[in-house]
């Protein structure tokens, strides 16, 4: 999108899930075009999360956030819940049609339920 002229705001609360050190050079990488805005904080955060949409034009959102690892998840089903749950409500709470009239949401759905399967009953995962 940034290669195609397009404007970008990238949200990233660069948690220590994955190596924060890997996370920082990418966002360098994104950093060197003109139109790419970044925020730091949690989806999960209602608040940060609202006023993100409030002061932004957006017309088309793209959500790829959530929190990986199945494993994680049965340890710490309370942060899995919200990163994965909470944050994509946010995200909907948003952008409402009513609200930003001809809106496109592109939503990519992760399974959890495929996710969960595999961890905890050996089921495949695709």
């Amino acid at each position: 999108m940034l290669e195609g002229g397009q404007s970008v705001t990238g949200v990233d609360s660069v948690n220590d899930y994955y190596d924060p050190a890997l996370k920082e050079a990418r966002l360098a990488k994104l950093r060197e075009f003109p139109s790419f805005t970044f925020h730091r904080f949690d989806l999960a955060d209602r608040a940060a999360t609202a006023a993100l949409f409030r002061n932004g034009q957006y017309s088309r959102v793209v959500h790829l956030a959530a929190q990986a690892g199945v494993r994680y998840s049965l340890q710490n089903p309370h942060a899995y819940l919200d990163a994965n749950l909470s944050g994509f409500l946010n995200v909907l709470e948003g952008c409402p049609p009513q609200r930003h009239g001809a809106f496109d949401l592109c939503v990519v759905e992760l399974s959890l339920r495929r996710q969960y399967q595999a961890a905890v009953l050996g089921a495949p995962q695709r």
